[in-house]
């Protein structure tokens, strides 16, 4: 039974379990969100081919992105349940899990051999505004 089906109501440790879960998962998202914005709007691919160090910089960040994401993943429950639950702006982890993946998707089109495959990456100004709404809304730091 997940998270969210349970009809009883949470033991206070069981709260404190989740409450660490959360600030563990919140904590591991947002640097790595920060980390991939802070590379990938330096090396700005904008569709052109990347040196060695960009593409290896970059892959590390799709490495690292892809092992968030599986965590996300897993504890998607946890995720909804705190979204849905009355809870500042800044504690649902929603836009910022999908601005990861969107620059997860814009990095394996960077890191492609095809040229047409990369220009479909655009210009660093596609991101901006996204990322920019998620960094005021979670109050990340670049």
């Amino acid at each position: 039974m997940g998270f969210l089906q349970r009809k009883r109501r949470l033991s206070s440790e069981e709260l404190d379990t989740l409450s660490d879960r959360y600030i563990e998962l919140r904590g591991e998202l947002l640097s790595n969100l920060a980390d991939t914005i802070r590379e990938f709007v330096h090396i700005a691919p904008d569709g052109r081919e990347l040196d060695a160090n960009e593409r290896d910089t970059l892959t590390d960040r799709l490495r690292s992105g892809a092992q968030c994401l599986r965590v996300i993943t897993r504890e998607r429950a946890l995720i909804e349940m705190t979204a849905e639950a009355d809870q500042p702006r800044e504690l649902d982890l929603r836009d910022a899990i999908q601005v990861l993946r969107r620059l997860q998707r814009a990095i394996v089109l960077s890191l492609s051999d095809d040229a047409e495959r990369r220009r479909q990456v655009g210009p660093i100004t596609n991101y901006q505004i996204v990322v920019r709404t998620v960094i005021t809304d979670l109050g990340i730091s670049i």
